[in-house]
């Protein structure tokens, strides 16, 4: 009796608990200033870009600098998004809406996938709320985390559609790899991770029972792959294009350094050590819940549902020790798919028969972690926020149609003792919010220098080549080298202010400094500025003299 009633309250209190973990990601998303991501501001820049060259430029602004990259990418389902928000909101709203979108839909998506793969409450579908406020999301990893969303939808709707399979399930099915397709490749290497789990979990157990018809195993393999095939046919002919360098596809990458990162969640830290504490209870958490269910499913047959998870998680792992980090020309794939190992492990353990009393401790346990997460980082990111909100505020002061060059010399938030983002390189880009808000050209959009996104700088305008003298520069590094005088004559167009942010003392002592504040002292004079105890912006107009 007593454990009855303990089952019904946590039934009863499943939904309201993750409704409220829900809500309290948005809050704090939406009280910061500004939910400051690395790349998050570019996507904006990129999205505004878009928009001005496919209604036609009408201002011959952009396309003197861009065009449209026209080869095929996984990278649009972001950008899109984005585009169409900033028909309606400020860029700063337009990244907090896309960033809500991500903490409203992945929880959603894995109670689906939990549901799904699990009939009745959902009772550690709040497990994903230790995972949702994420290292990607703030790099500003859009695509990809949206991509998980997608991922844990795909999961669920391959279940349901093998319980019954049916002609509409499987389009459905056809059709959400696609979106993942079109989201993100790290998203869809895992679901198609999964159907080839499921596929081999059926076969060994078909292999164990010969009794069953080959009939019907041919046909699940055809089933598979009218799925699959549309998707894989696109990937593949991506895969090839996707980098230059053409990176090796497998890379040892084994250590015990990575092993324990990956243990002890050290991917997910976001600000400072304590969070790592944290983690480590995440971690303890997961574990004896794991141990729990292991307990209590002691006769486990290999047909049962957590058995492609768990041969998932083992995929996951073995892609993060042993496959190059810079798959298909990316980055990050070790810390991304570290992140998507705990992601599917916490669903195999939503998805486990656990004794009543340790659905309880972890229940509360993921309220409590999840609440001190938040309640963590909230100030940390906040600051960071501020910083970026005043950015904003001191480049309205640039005139519409300008072409500015924006530098950052505290890409980490760096001030003499000071460092607001030590993981996380939180304000390299954040000159995408300007030129987003209005119609600039902002020479520092590293994404048009890439083949991932859709717009591309054209080559004779291309500032990531043409402010090089001599083919040696870093506009993104710190301290900078470009040349803007070699610049304006190479390509003809003028820049028309350089916008210094961060810590100027931190670079005055690099020989390559000292070149470009010279050429800079000679360009430009000094239009406007700002000093603070954790904070110096300076705009640099050009002399009119130099016209």
């Amino acid at each position: 009796m007593e454990r009855t009633a303990l089952h019904r309250i946590l039934d009863s209190w499943e939904l309201p608990v993750f409704v409220a973990l829900l809500l309290a990601h948005l809050v704090v998303v939406w009280s910061m200033p500004v939910f400051l991501t690395q790349d998050g501001p570019s996507h904006l820049y990129n999205a505004r870009i878009l928009l001005e060259l496919w209604a036609g430029d009408p201002s011959g602004l952009y396309s003197d600098f861009f065009t449209l990259n026209t080869s095929f990418s996984p990278n649009w389902t972001g950008n899109l998004v984005l585009a169409g928000l900033l028909k309606l909101l400020s860029p700063v709203a337009a990244e907090k809406m896309l960033v809500s979108i991500h903490m409203i839909a992945l929880p959603l998506a894995f109670r689906y996938a939990v549901r799904m793969l699990k009939p009745g409450p959902p009772i550690l579908s709040s497990l994903i709320f230790l995972l949702t406020y994420n290292f990607h999301l703030v790099y500003g990893f859009f695509n990809f985390c949206l991509g998980l969303a997608v991922l844990f939808w795909f999961i669920g709707a391959y279940h349901n559609f093998r319980n019954g399979p049916s002609a509409k399930q499987g389009v459905l099915c056809a059709f959400i790899l696609l979106l993942m397709l079109a989201t993100h490749p790290v998203a869809l290497l895992v679901g198609f991770l999964f159907v080839a789990s499921d596929a081999m979990v059926n076969l060994i157990a078909h292999l164990r029972n010969p009794q069953t018809d080959r009939p019907t195993v041919l046909n699940r393999i055809a089933q598979d792959a009218a799925i699959i095939g549309p998707a894989l046919l696109l990937f593949l002919l991506f895969l090839p294009t996707s980098s230059a360098d053409h990176p090796p596809l497998f890379q040892n990458k084994w250590s015990v350094e990575a092993l324990q990162a990956l243990l002890r969640m050290d991917h997910l830290v976001l600000f400072n050590g304590h969070e790592g504490a944290l983690f480590r209870s995440v971690v303890f958490l997961l574990t004896a819940l794991f141990v729990a269910a292991l307990w209590k499913n002691r006769s486990v047959r290999l047909t049962s549902v957590g058995a492609p998870l768990a041969l998932l998680v083992v995929c996951c792992v073995a892609i993060y020790f042993f496959v190059s980090d810079q798959l298909a020309g990316g980055a990050y794939l070790t810390s991304r798919i570290a992140l998507i190992a705990w992601m599917v492990f916490a669903l195999y353990i939503a998805t486990r028969t656990i004794p009543t009393r340790a659905l309880a401790v972890g229940a509360g346990g993921t309220v409590v972690l999840s609440a001190s997460l938040l309640f963590m980082r909230y100030p940390a990111h906040s600051r960071c926020g501020e910083q970026a909100a005043a950015y904003i505020g001191s480049c309205r002061s640039i005139p519409d149609g300008s072409t500015f060059l924006p530098l950052c010399f505290s890409d980490h938030g760096e001030f003499g003792d000071l460092v607001l983002s030590p993981r996380i390189k939180l304000f390299k880009h954040m000159s995408g919010y300007a030129a987003a808000e209005r119609r600039l050209i902002s020479l520092d959009n590293y994404e048009a220098n890439t083949a991932y996104f859709q717009t591309a700088w054209l080559p004779n305008v291309n500032p990531f080549q043409q402010l090089c003298a001599d083919g040696d520069c870093d506009i993104e590094g710190e301290p900078t080298s470009a040349d803007l005088t070699g610049f304006e004559k190479r390509t003809q167009r003028r820049i028309d202010h350089v916008v210094l942010w961060g810590d100027l003392s931190r670079a005055a002592q690099d020989p390559r400094y000292s070149a470009f504040k010279q050429q800079l002292d000679e360009w430009g004079t000094t239009t406007f500025a700002e000093d603070g105890p954790s904070q110096v912006f300076r705009i640099i107009d050009k002399k009119q003299a130099a016209n």
